[in-house]
């Protein structure tokens, strides 16, 4: 028995040792010190990422924030490591710690200079939106909007206008202005995926149709020889029987065919609108100037 309860209390021990190592601030500790080692072996790519999983966890944590701001800034995507300092510097002084403020001001100075810049010229339209890489700008940053150097995606939209997108490719240190015309209203662009059943009906009614007409001629023909007095007796029997057969088959498989081909044409599906067109604004920087070139897809 006493046996039984010293083992029961070292499976409690092993289990709150295990609970206490499993919490939030030891995983982000954990994931921070193996992205740590990470960057000390020259690994950025890695360690940004095990610094992402970190943050994740401990969403206010500043020694994390700062590491993303280096691993960042050693991949070379300024604009986001600026970001990260810049919160660096609001969580140390939310939480009073001077000395992470410091560093991400020092930081955030030393890299201020580098970050690639665009400057929107938008057009004024109603419900202007702007996306860059699939990200929403605020209009606040229009005038100063910090990217990553690289070539980005920018995407317009205003009410009934064509979507304007642009290539922009943003260097280090340098300021580009991007303009964004809305010019031409936004043509629809749409896919007819009932077109095949509709030429299917119209083929399948035109061939019962010509069935019908040619089984009426028949039809005539016969009756015309059924009613001339000159026709043999031992000829009406036969046409008689031949009216019947060919005749009533004919009817019904006309009739029959073009049913079906008025079932096709009606139920065949609408068309559908795939886009609104599209349009590539022109770039114009301090030494490029891009084309405008517009069309449908």
């Amino acid at each position: 028995m006493v046996h039984r309860v010293a083992w029961s209390a070292i499976v409690l021990c092993v289990l709150c040792v295990s609970s206490s190592a499993d919490t939030p601030k030891a995983a982000s500790d954990k994931l921070l010190a193996e992205g740590r080692q990470l960057m000390s072996a020259k690994d950025p790519k890695a360690a940004c990422g095990k610094f992402e999983a970190a943050i994740r966890i401990a969403a206010s944590d500043i020694p994390i924030m700062l590491e993303l701001g280096r691993c960042n800034e050693a991949l070379d995507k300024l604009a986001t490591a600026i970001r990260w300092y810049r919160q660096v510097i609001f969580a140390a002084s939310e939480n009073k710690v001077p000395e992470a403020e410091t560093i991400g001001k020092q930081h955030t100075m030393e890299l201020s200079p580098r970050i690639p810049r665009v400057v929107l010229e938008v057009d004024a339209a109603s419900g202007v939106t702007i996306e860059v890489d699939r990200m929403t700008i605020d209009p606040l940053e229009y005038r100063s909007l910090e990217l990553d150097p690289g070539d980005h995606e920018l995407v317009g939209h205003a009410t009934g206008k064509r979507a304007v997108r642009v290539t922009i490719t943003a260097r280090s240190g340098e300021e580009q202005i991007v303009k964004v015309a809305f010019g031409e209203p936004a043509v629809p662009v749409y896919v007819d995926r009932g077109r095949g059943r509709r030429i299917a009906g119209v083929v399948t009614g035109s061939v019962g149709l010509g069935l019908f007409v040619a089984t009426a001629t028949y039809g005539y023909y016969e009756k015309r020889r059924y009613d001339d007095p000159n026709t043999p007796p031992d000829e009406l029997d036969d046409t008689r029987a031949r009216v019947k057969y060919i005749g009533t088959t004919g009817f019904l498989l006309s009739v029959g065919l073009i049913t079906t081909g008025v079932i096709l044409y009606l139920t065949a599906p609408d068309k559908v609108e795939v886009s609104d067109g599209t349009a590539i604004a022109p770039i114009i920087g301090d030494d490029e100037l891009g084309l405008a070139v517009a069309g449908r897809f």
